[in-house]
């Protein structure tokens, strides 16, 4: 898969492609993100099981006999949990490890721990993935959304292999905003009980104004206070307004029914 690169890419692939008839490869009119990438990928391949894979070998090739054996012993769906080991960036790994952690609490359809996009998936899960028709995908979350049961293998990436990654922070958060309000309302259940607690401790505080102005006659009129309530509301209005629209846009983008990636070029398909 070509997601739109900038480099050289298009060019080793063809030469490849062109040596050796059994190496297929698609080229997407643009980068349209690993989610669509892969997705194209799934949709044309015609294998009895597919696996899907990143190209920067942090996903080890050598990993593919065990998971076809697993695949040949009647698993349907075999997922790769990663091992961090100290070569992993201590930022990337409490950082994944915290994404899991509130997404497998929060979402219902749990996802495990640390399962990147390196699978391999039987001709019947390929068949029901395909009817999946989101535009803003998580993968691993759709894939474990079908409900079939997975073997969990481990592995660990080369730790000569440094981890120059394209997928950007912003990308990541990206995925993960994707994830969250994919398969969670729990964000706007936030908003809901936080509003509600707020709403509680202005009437508390309504209670104590109105105690002091009648009772105590201490109460001076202060612009401090005033503009901290109207400070602090605001902040929490303008938070909760972004997470509904988080789930707006998402509305939006669905309803366009725009397609999720365009093919440029195909070689060998």
């Amino acid at each position: 898969m070509d997601d739109g690169s900038n480099d050289q890419s298009p060019v080793i692939i063809a030469k490849r492609c062109n040596a050796d008839p059994s190496v297929k490869a698609l080229h997407l009119a643009r980068n349209f993100g690993q989610q669509a990438a892969l997705t194209a990928g799934i949709d044309v391949a015609l294998g009895k099981a597919v696996v899907t894979m990143d190209a920067d070998l942090q996903h080890p090739p050598q990993e593919l006999p065990r998971m076809v054996a697993a695949w040949k012993q009647g698993n349907a769906l075999i997922v790769m949990e990663r091992d961090f080991t100290k070569h992993i960036p201590f930022i990337k790994r409490t950082g994944t490890a915290l994404f899991y952690f509130f997404l497998n609490r929060w979402s219902e359809t749990p996802l495990g721990h640390n399962i990147p996009d390196f699978r391999l998936m039987d001709r019947s899960v390929v068949d029901r993935f395909k009817e999946l028709p989101e535009r803003n995908r998580f993968i691993r979350g759709l894939v474990s959304w079908l409900g079939f049961k997975p073997l969990v293998l481990h592995f660990s990436a080369p730790a000569n292999q440094k981890d120059h990654t394209h997928y950007s922070f912003r990308k990541m958060a990206h995925l993960a905003m994707d994830a969250l309000t994919s398969f969670t309302a729990f964000p706007l259940r936030v908003a809901l009980y936080f509003g509600l607690i707020v709403s509680l401790l202005n009437v508390a505080y309504l209670f104590y104004t109105l105690y002091v102005a009648l009772f105590l006659g201490t109460a001076i009129q202060g612009w401090t206070s005033i503009i901290s309530v109207i400070l602090f509301l605001g902040g929490c209005q303008m938070v909760f307004l972004g997470i509904i629209g988080e789930y707006l846009f998402r509305i939006y983008a669905e309803v366009k029914r725009r397609p999720i990636y365009i093919v440029k070029q195909t070689r060998n398909i």
